[in-house]
C-alpha cells in the first residue's frame, strides 16, 4: 500500500530496524508483516478474525493454528475443537462471544461436519455464521450436501504442509475483507 498519510521512509526504517510489527503516527499506523506492509488509517483497519477450528485430526488443527499465527494482523484468535459436539456446546453458550467464521472437517467421530453445520443453522444466535468446509472428501455427495446445508464455502484439504499453508493463507485473505452479517454475541 502506498503511503497516503504522505509520511517518509524514516518510519519505516525505523519500525524495520526496531523489528517492530507496527508504528502508530497521528491516526495511522505502519502494518509490517510477513507477506507486506502499508499505511492504514486507523479508522479503516481491517477486522481481525475470530476463527473457530474443528478437527478430529490433531497434527491439522496445530498446521491451521501456525497458519493463522503468520498473519497476526488478520487474526485475533484461533479456538481449536476436537469434535463437532465439543464446538457446538461451545458454540451454544451464550456468554462465549461467537467466532466470525467457522471451519470444520466433514468426517469426524459422532458428530460429523454435516451435522455441526445443520445445528448451526437451526439456531437463531449461530445460523449467520459462515461455515468453511476443510476436508478431504472429494464426493459430490459430499460436497451437494454442505452446500444443501448452507455451508459457505467447500475446500478440499492439499495433501502437504504448503498446500496447506496456501489454503489456509487463501482462505484468511477472503475473509479479511469479506463483510459478514450481524449476529447478536
Amino acid at each position: 500500500m502506498s503511503d497516503p498519510a504522505g509520511r517518509d521512509n524514516h518510519a519505516r526504517r525505523r519500525a524495520r530496524a526496531a523489528n517492530a510489527r507496527t508504528v502508530r503516527r497521528e491516526n495511522v499506523v505502519w502494518i509490517a508483516g510477513r507477506r507486506g506492509c502499508g499505511w492504514h488509517t486507523l479508522g479503516s483497519m481491517p477486522h481481525r478474525l475470530n476463527i473457530m477450528v474443528i478437527d478430529d485430526n490433531v497434527a491439522d488443527l496445530e498446521l491451521a493454528r501456525e497458519a493463522c499465527a503468520e498473519h497476526p494482523e488478520w487474526v485475533n484468535q484461533v479456538v481449536t475443537m476436537t469434535s463437532g459436539r465439543e464446538a457446538i456446546e461451545h458454540l451454544q453458550q451464550k456468554e462465549k462471544p461467537v467466532p466470525d467464521v467457522v471451519v470444520t472437517d466433514l468426517n469426524m467421530p459422532g458428530m460429523t461436519g454435516l451435522d455441526v453445520i445443520r445445528i448451526m443453522k437451526a439456531d437463531p444466535r449461530l445460523q449467520m455464521i459462515p461455515v468453511v468446509v476443510l476436508s478431504t472428501s472429494t464426493r459430490p455427495e459430499d460436497i451437494r450436501d454442505a452446500y444443501e446445508l448452507h455451508a459457505s464455502s467447500y475446500m478440499v484439504k492439499a495433501p502437504d504442509f504448503p498446500g496447506f499453508l496456501s489454503q489456509i493463507e487463501s482462505f484468511l485473505g477472503f475473509w479479511k475483507g469479506a463483510k459478514v452479517g450481524h449476529r447478536p454475541r
